[in-house]
């Protein structure tokens, strides 16, 4: 499997079975994990709170001894809805993806390094709130140069 892709599905299936759950209004709500990411980048409302990832960039450069040192950006985009506070709902989300991250050891041995490096927050006003996060995760994997693949 492209190297890419096995550290999207791991990731991906890392957070699917971690039962993401945060407060909202007093009551313990399942996050959903979205697989594909919606057109228009807003999951439905019905489906909030919820998050999804998508890559957005990678750099490939020489190691040594036969192999490509590649680092990923992935983001993790984490979103909910009032009328309960959406920032605290963002920050209990980004904490629990944070942590389960860190906590699965390089992802069993898939990459050399993962690490949030930044996010950035949107909130929309109206009628209802809606609030966005978007955390970069940078992620770093060694391959052969001449196969930049990973056996799955």
């Amino acid at each position: 499997m492209f190297v890419g892709k096995a550290v999207r599905h791991a990731v991906s299936d890392l957070l699917s079975s971690a039962d993401i759950k945060v407060d909202v209004g007093g009551v313990a709500t399942d996050v959903a994990v979205i697989k594909n990411p919606p057109a228009g980048s807003w999951v439905d409302e019905k489906k909030l709170p919820a998050l999804y990832l998508f890559p957005s960039g990678e750099e490939i450069s020489p190691f040594s001894h036969g192999k490509d040192s590649r680092d990923y950006q992935l983001e993790v985009m984490l979103q909910a809805k009032g009328p309960h506070d959406v920032l605290d709902q963002l920050d209990d989300m980004q904490e629990i993806v944070e942590k389960t991250i860190a906590e699965s050891e390089r992802l069993g041995g898939l990459v050399r390094e993962i690490r949030p490096i930044r996010a950035r927050i949107h909130q929309e006003r109206g009628a209802v709130v809606f609030g966005a996060r978007i955390v970069t995760f940078d992620v770093k994997v060694s391959v052969p140069r001449r196969s930049p693949v990973i056996s799955s």
